[in-house]
């Protein structure tokens, strides 16, 4: 698998430099400041660049009514505080619906070499209520950023806080977006409020992205309205690495739904708290999603690797009902094939999970590729490999769609089995493939382990269906505390 290239550094000329207090801001949270810093964001634009500095202190904005947003950004400038603990921009009371606190002066504005940096964006939701979905309609998704075009784009070291909106960053454009870098940056008091939306803190739709060492926090931790993803990556040649993040819906998404979706690497996150950790969107570009089967691939070279994910079951349960807690998991609706995935290393582990149950539970897996509405969309190059699973309310691993050489090695599985509704016992297997006729699928190595007084676990292995040729299942192991006999393996037409 490729690896993406560096995005290269914003193009800012150095010699400009300009502090919003010489064109007359006050910054002391209560006087508007908004033409004061627009005044200093022109005069850097038009004289080709640079920067716009903020000293500390509180800078109130305001939406400009005919715009739709408070500020208006161009390209070759930054805005850089003191540090973000000291230099905050924040958007007055009641200011309505808006399009975006920055964004350019049209949709098709090209913010090439734009940069944030060492700032605070304080949204103020508390005093700017939403009063339902209907709030976000024409274009009022009240974005923080927004830029459809341009590259070579940087936020970093900066804090936003108190947002309920439909994206913190929206960075999105097919073809029009590349080499952005997001890195360092603090996202907290995410959603909230009495309704849940759809919501991507950071949305990003375009080429060649770092998304890196961001911390995550949703405003009431597990089961907030309003915290759907924290990152959502569409497109080529993108990297998540080593983020946390807490109380979301769901972690990430790794889409497909552009031109092509290749080469997207997800290390090294720390997720706690969700419903479910990583989900994966196999969806072509403009296709129907869920509607006929699709035959060029949606996602081509993922890998998904050293990753850990805490699971909050009954966090999550009033909100989302019925819908499986899953670690890292397909979209059942997804249409299009998947070629070259690689899920190794991870750590997921089920919480909380004490109640009743539900009979949607059959699904809540530590590893879940499955498809409900294509069912017979083929994949390849599967490698599900030496991740650990634990206390899974079913199975730690469940495969359920054809694949072409599918490899599931040195996996180990504890405990699984934990929902407390009466599903069918072999939902409680350790690991379920359920495939027929496909050629070069390998079982070997894996471990399955049931240290209870009371064991769950009804068999290691479930194997339903037949191989076509050259499948392996050497190697694997049971392992039960309890004096038990429970299968290593169970086979079923």
């Amino acid at each position: 698998m490729s690896q993406p290239n560096p995005a290269p550094q914003p193009q800012i000329s150095s010699a400009l430099n300009l502090s919003v207090k010489q064109f007359g801001a006050i910054a002391n949270g209560v006087v508007d400041d908004t033409q004061a810093i627009q005044s200093a964001i022109d005069s850097v634009a038009k004289k080709g660049g640079g920067t716009v500095f903020f000293p500390a202190g509180i800078y109130k904005v305001l939406i400009q009514p005919q715009a739709f947003r408070a500020l208006t950004i161009y390209k070759n400038v930054a805005l850089k505080g003191e540090g973000y603990q000291k230099s905050v921009i924040k958007l007055g009371d009641r200011q309505g619906n808006y399009s975006a606190i920055l964004a350019g002066s049209a949709l098709s504005s090209d913010l090439s070499n734009f940069s944030l940096q060492h700032l605070t964006i304080d949204a103020n939701s508390a005093a700017n209520p939403i009063d339902s979905e209907q709030s976000f309609k024409q274009d009022k998704d009240r974005f923080v950023l927004r830029i459809y075009v341009g590259k070579n784009i940087h936020v970093e070291n900066c804090r936003f806080t108190n947002i309920k909106d439909i994206n913190v960053l929206t960075i999105n454009n097919d073809q029009l977006v590349s080499d952005i870098i997001i890195q360092n940056n603090c996202f907290d008091d995410i959603g909230g409020g009495t309704f849940d939306h759809d919501h991507s803190t950071i949305y990003i739709h375009g080429k060649r992205s770092l998304i890196a060492q961001n911390t995550f926090t949703s405003r009431n931790g597990s089961g907030t309205y309003g915290a759907r993803t924290a990152i959502e990556i569409h497109g080529d040649e993108h990297r998540v690495i080593n983020n946390r993040i807490s109380g979301y819906t769901y972690g990430i998404n790794a889409t497909g739904v552009a031109s092509s979706s290749k080469n997207q690497r997800i290390e090294g996150n720390a997720i706690t708290g969700a419903h479910t950790g990583i989900l994966l969107w196999s969806y072509p570009v403009k296709a129907p999603q869920g509607e006929g089967q699709q035959a060029a691939p949606g996602l081509e070279n993922l890998d998904i690797n050293r990753n850990q994910i805490e699971i909050d079951v009954a966090g999550w349960r009033k909100l989302w009902g019925n819908s499986p807690n899953q670690g890292i998991a397909l979209e059942p609706d997804s249409n299009a094939p998947i070629k070259g995935l690689k899920i190794t290393n991870n750590t997921v582990e089920f919480r909380n999970f004490k109640d009743a149950g539900r009979s949607s539970d059959t699904l809540a897996a530590g590893i879940v590729l499955w498809r409900s509405k294509a069912p017979q969309v083929g994949s390849e190059n599967v490698a599900i490999a030496h991740n650990t699973i634990r206390s899974p309310l079913a199975s730690g691993i469940y495969i359920a769609m054809p694949i072409h050489r599918l490899e599931v090695t040195g996996n180990n599985i504890f405990n699984a089995g934990q929902g407390q509704y009466r599903f069918h016992p072999h939902y409680r297997s350790g690991l379920i493939i359920s495939l027929n006729l496909v050629p070069m699928v390998q079982i070997q190595k894996n471990q399955f382990t049931d240290n209870q007084s009371q064991p769950t676990m009804t068999a290691g292995m479930l194997w339903q269906g037949t191989c076509a040729q050259g499948c392996v299942q050497r190697e694997n192991k049971f392992l039960v505390r309890a004096n038990v006999k429970v299968p290593l393996l169970l086979q079923t037409p």
